[in-house]
Parts: C-alpha cells; sequence; structure tokens
C-alpha cells in the first residue's frame, strides 16, 4: 500500500542510520519489548517494538504486508498522517494485547478514536474492529449523551447500524448545538416591516438542534454519512409522528430507522 513501507533490519542499515541519523530515536516505552521482532513506526516516527505474532490474527493487510519480508527483524513505517499517529498506534496496540481503553470524554479524544475506527477498517483488523464496537455500545449507555453526532458518526465509519440506533434513540435526553454567535445571511430582501429571516451557513452546525439531527450538521460531516445511513435516518425522522407531549419521538425514529436500514441491505 502507498502509506507503508517496510525495512529489513540489518547490518547495512544499522550502520548507515549511525552515519545520517541526527535525532534521538522516539521510543514508546510500553511497547518496547526485549525479545521483539517488529517495529512499527508511526508518522510522527515514534518506534513500537513488539511481537509480530500478535499481528498475525489482528490485521490482514499487516499480515500480509509483514509476509513479504520473511523472518528477518523488520520495521513497517506509516506514512498517513491521517490515521497512523503515534495516538492510533498506541490504541491499536493496547487493543491486541488486552488492555483496557478508556472511554472518551473530550472532543480531542473522541477524534483520536475516530482515527482508530479509520485505521482498523482500512488494515482489515477482525479482533480490534469486534473489540471498538463492543467499547462503543458500552461507552454510549455511559456517555452523558453530549456526543451522541459522535457516535453516530463512529457508527458510520463502521457500517454499524445497532449502534447507530442506540445513538438515535438515546438523543431524547441528548443536547443541542451551542449557539456560536456566527454571521448570518438573509434569504431574501423583505420589507421594512419584517424581520429577515437567517440561516446557518453550511459550514457551521444549526444552533438548538438536536446533534443526533444530521440535517443540522455542517455539510463537511453529513458527506461523510454514507448514502444508506442518510436515507435511512431521513425516511424514519419522515415518517415518524410527535409523540403525545409534542416532542420528537426519537425512540420511534430509532425504530424505525432499523427497519429501513434493515431493507436496504437486504436482510
Amino acid at each position: 500500500m502507498s502509506d507503508l513501507s517496510i525495512t529489513k533490519a540489518g547490518a547495512d542499515e544499522t550502520t548507515t542510520k549511525a552515519v545520517t541519523f541526527t535525532e534521538p530515536l522516539k521510543i514508546d516505552i510500553s511497547y518496547n519489548f526485549k525479545d521483539s521482532d517488529i517495529t512499527l513506526v508511526s508518522s510522527d516516527t515514534v518506534h513500537f517494538r513488539f511481537h509480530s505474532y500478535m499481528i498475525v490474527g489482528s490485521s490482514r493487510v499487516l499480515r500480509d504486508t509483514l509476509s513479504i519480508c520473511g523472518t528477518s527483524p523488520r520495521q513497517v513505517h506509516l506514512s498517513d498522517d491521517n490515521m497512523g499517529g503515534r495516538t492510533t498506534l498506541k490504541f491499536f496496540l493496547d487493543i491486541i494485547y488486552g488492555q483496557i481503553l478508556r472511554p472518551p470524554s473530550k472532543s480531542h479524544e473522541y477524534e483520536n478514536y475516530e482515527r482508530l475506527i479509520q485505521f482498523i477498517v482500512k488494515y482489515d483488523c477482525s479482533y480490534p474492529l469486534e473489540h471498538i464496537k463492543t467499547c462503543l455500545r458500552l461507552w454510549i449507555s455511559i456517555d452523558n449523551n453530549s456526543h451522541l453526532d459522535q457516535f453516530f458518526l463512529f457508527a458510520c465509519l463502521l457500517d454499524d447500524e445497532e449502534l447507530a440506533g442506540m445513538a438515535i434513540r438515546s438523543s431524547g435526553k441528548g443536547v443541542s448545538w451551542p449557539n456560536l454567535k456566527i454571521n448570518v445571511k438573509n434569504i431574501s430582501p423583505l420589507s421594512d416591516k419584517e424581520e429577515s429571516p437567517k440561516v446557518t451557513p453550511s459550514d457551521r452546525d444549526i444552533p438548538y438542534h438536536n446533534r443526533i439531527d444530521i440535517t443540522s450538521w455542517k455539510i463537511s460531516r453529513f458527506r461523510r454519512i454514507p448514502d444508506d445511513f442518510k436515507f435511512a435516518f431521513l425516511r424514519a425522522e419522515n415518517e415518524t409522528l410527535k409523540n403525545k407531549d409534542g416532542d420528537t419521538d426519537w425512540e420511534a425514529i430509532a425504530d424505525r430507522f432499523l427497519i429501513v436500514i434493515s431493507e436496504l441491505k437486504g436482510n
């Protein structure tokens, strides 16, 4: 793959590096095993030294990549800055070595897990995939409902309709987008006596709307939702009536969403 490169660790390589390397080697202390036979180098040049047999059942792509080099000590360099950084590789190795992942609570932590999910999907990591799905189902049950939009996006990245349904179902207790005091634009000219209607620029989330409502998302995030998830959500929202209190019935929308997306997938 274009963002993977492998180097056999040998005498010639060591000699060359001794001459050309001018900065201290950055090594992750959690994964620096003395009996390691493989080194993963992140896009920010952090070295992870561990056991290649841990990769065999964890990532088909990395396993096939390693087979090219036989049994010699190897280095695999990840150059993709979006998902090949130190934090992503640390999370990945934590999963395959049985370490506990902490639930995210801040925006940057959700972003880190998003990169991990992208890595897991791209490199066909079967066990880590099931593990992160289990973690997300647990975390959404203890989340304070302030990041349900992120859980829905996780579901889209994982093609996990069950997790998406959980995010929608929980949104009855969810929070809305804040008002960021953005500059607004008039939709059309009106008379002096009429108040100009206002719209939110498409690169911003619509304030005061429930965060799970994908029509309130800024356009860059909305475009990341697969078409089948978009259609199922919008169809379910359109077909579901308000509850007896006049509020959006997110429970009913979640139920209908799961039916529609199952139909789309031919289940």
